[in-house]
């Protein structure tokens, strides 16, 4: 199974796997891990899956500082690597070694800056994570603007979940429609939004979630045809009720 960015680190990454030149050996094997964990996905699910995973894992050392004030405003692909090291792993009594992906951050090839903006960071991302969208388009088939909503989406998420650990809920969710929810650059998602759902048993339960402007695909998984809770193509009344039995199991579960 495909893990990234198990850890963030800042150094150069002249061995790493580039965003901006990820060589088609390394892209087909990263695609195919991205889905290691389903059965007979196809191309296209392993690209919203590789996607999605990378755009998360970047976002999360990059979401951290502009909820503080510093924006990304300028970097170059090569600044940002998936660089591989292998780990040993134990699971159910079983034991084996993998290849693993960790974000690797050039920061002389990142800039940041406090009198930035959303735009400019959402810009900033774009053009970050164009090469790989277009590479994993040309591998794949899954075309670009659906590859771009899934970045949004993700970023969008890792805004949610500093701004709960932060205690800023409001202000991330501000700050991430801002930056995706606005027009001017590819990453503008018209359907990305964020709704408060809470128990009407129990109304003090309840948690923002972020309601993906584009779609992940899970529902053509083999053998498993359904929408993920946030998804684009499920309806607002069944998402609702699909968390709300989430926050029961969570929550209100007997022991």
């Amino acid at each position: 199974m495909l893990r990234i960015a198990d850890e963030i680190r800042l150094a150069p990454t002249a061995h790493g796997l580039t965003l901006g030149d990820i060589p088609a050996p390394a892209l087909h094997r990263l695609l195919a891990d991205a889905t290691a964990s389903e059965e007979a996905p196809d191309k296209k699910l392993d690209a919203a899956y590789l996607i999605g995973t990378v755009a998360f894992c970047l976002a999360e050392p990059l979401v951290g500082p502009a909820l503080r004030g510093h924006w990304l405003c300028g970097a170059d692909p090569a600044g940002v690597a998936l660089t591989p090291r292998f780990e040993k792993w134990t699971e159910d009594g079983e034991t084996g070694v993998e290849q693993v992906f960790d974000i690797c951050l050039d920061p002389s090839l990142l800039a940041f800056d406090r009198h930035a903006d959303a735009t400019r960071f959402a810009q900033t991302v774009q053009d970050l994570i164009t090469p790989l969208c277009v590479a994993i388009n040309a591998t794949t088939g899954l075309s670009r603007p659906a590859l771009f909503m899934l970045v949004s989406d993700s970023f969008a998420y890792a805004f949610l979940a500093h701004g709960r650990q932060l205690r800023q809920q409001d202000h991330a969710m501000a700050l991430a429609l801002a930056a995706f929810g606005q027009r001017g650059t590819r990453l503008f998602s018209k359907k990305l939004r964020f709704e408060h759902i809470s128990l009407p048993e129990a109304p003090e339960i309840g948690e923002w979630i972020r309601v993906r402007g584009g779609c992940c695909r899970a529902y053509t998984r083999p053998g498993k045809p359904d929408y993920c809770t946030t998804c684009v193509l499920r309806d607002d009344q069944s998402r609702t009720e699909r968390y709300r039995d989430h926050l029961r199991r969570i929550w209100l579960a007997q022991d």
